[in-house]
């Protein structure tokens, strides 16, 4: 599962000082909406970024220096700052959380720093991740080496504006590669991979918690699956397109594969869950690990899965549509 790699010890993995973030003002704030409206691609070979604008669609190619990343590295975009966090270096759990600001399109820099943040209160690789607003991020899962691959039930919430991770309830289940959405003021944990006794295997299960403190447990949701397609998964994406509804999409499934995607409802007060099956992904679908760079921009919801193709599902018609690699990454 693991790609091996000369990484130093975690003391040395940044050389960079632990600054404390700026506070965002009203202006960063008021602009969030339309930074949002990017996705990405993040490669820790050669620490390279590929940004993806998408009103209207302009591609960049940014590397970043003052951090060595490690693999199973979880990455996510808020705001117009992409936050890598956690990892594994050869077996040695990471805790460490940087930030990579984006530079405006008027800066033509090519390289930017990454700057140390708070690490997280339990170091592991395999993350889930979620941002939320302009200022949280979630996340939740994850697994560590110990001889064997173990899945852990962490989950954290961190906050830009204070610079630290809070521990949040732990999961019903140990997992890792678990798909984070955030729609009704509830949080989402959906699939993963979970490792019992050294085996592997992937989740079906739905959980939920309230998304603001002071917080409850995670509760396990009862799935209706009417067309009788919703099978354990883990590394999928998702995303809500509209109050109680989720697009869940691609990840690691058998026997439906890569492409699969479902519309996954849910009853506010009764946590009552109904999975549906949507028409499968364009070319070949993809799966989602490490990355958080599903967006919705108007009607509809764009992703960059491991293969480096744009997906796209149109929320109206339910149907999808690709952009191959070669036509939108920057060399």
């Amino acid at each position: 599962m693991k790609r091996e790699q000369q990484i130093p010890a975690q003391h040395d993995l940044d050389p960079v000082p632990h600054k404390q973030p700026p506070p965002q003002s009203e202006e960063t704030k008021a602009t969030h909406d339309k930074i949002c409206a990017m996705t990405y691609y993040f490669s820790s070979t050669g620490n390279t970024l590929y940004l993806l604008a998408l009103q209207p669609q302009r591609s960049r190619k940014l590397t970043f220096s003052g951090y060595l990343a490690p693999s199973e590295i979880a990455s996510v975009l808020l705001g117009r700052s992409l936050y890598l966090v956690g990892g594994d270096a050869n077996h040695t759990p990471v805790a460490l959380t940087h930030e990579i600001v984006i530079p405006p399109d008027s800066d033509s820099a090519s390289s930017v720093p990454a700057t140390r943040r708070a690490d997280l209160n339990v170091a592991r690789c395999g993350i889930g991740l979620l941002a939320c607003g302009h200022n949280t991020i979630f996340s939740a899962g994850g697994c560590v080496y110990s001889g064997t691959w173990k899945s852990l039930a962490a989950a954290e919430r961190y906050d830009r504006h204070r610079d630290c991770w809070e521990s949040m309830p732990s999961l019903k289940e140990k997992k890792a590669y678990v798909c984070l959405c955030e729609t009704r003021g509830f949080l989402y944990a959906v699939g993963g991979y979970t490792y019992p006794s050294g085996s592997t295997a992937s989740s079906k299960t739905i959980e939920r918690i309230q998304a603001s403190s002071p917080y409850t447990e995670w509760t396990e949701l009862f799935v209706t699956d009417p067309d009788k397609v919703w099978n354990p998964r883990r590394g999928c994406g998702g995303i809500a397109i509209s109050e109680g509804q989720m697009l869940i999409f691609g990840g690691i499934c058998k026997p439906s594969g890569y492409a699969s995607s479902f519309l996954v409802s849910v009853e506010e007060d009764t946590g009552e869950t109904t999975v549906r099956a949507l028409e499968p992904m364009k070319e070949g679908g993809g799966h989602w690990n490490h990355q958080k760079n599903v967006v919705k921009v108007g009607d509809s919801v764009y992703a960059i899965c491991y293969k480096q193709n744009v997906h796209i599902f149109d929320t109206i018609t339910r149907s999808w549509s690709a952009i191959k690699a070669s036509q939108w990454k920057p060399s």
